[in-house]
């Protein structure tokens, strides 16, 4: 699933109408680790996928079931800096 974020240190997300919403419910973190390696990064991952779009969905926030359908709603917002974020 494909969301539109903002490119903002606190990550809001793009509603339908194309105004943003801080979902508080998703949990950041700056670090992976995995048997084989530790990957960190300034740039957060949300720590649990499943619990993250069910939060979206809560506050209101459209997913795209492919990059190009969120690329098409991506286009109809302001001019300004977005982002995607896709969460399996």
């Amino acid at each position: 699933m494909w969301f539109i974020t903002t490119g903002h240190n606190k990550v809001r997300f793009y509603l339908p109408n194309g105004s943003t919403v801080l979902v508080n419910k998703i949990e950041w973190i700056n670090e992976i680790k995995t048997e084989k390696m530790e990957y960190y990064s300034s740039e957060p991952f949300v720590k649990d996928p499943q619990q993250a779009i069910s939060a979206l969905y809560e506050a209101g926030v459209k997913g795209y079931s492919t990059k190009l359908k969120a690329k098409e709603f991506a286009k109809t917002l302001p001019i300004g800096t977005w982002k995607y974020l896709q969460l399996k």
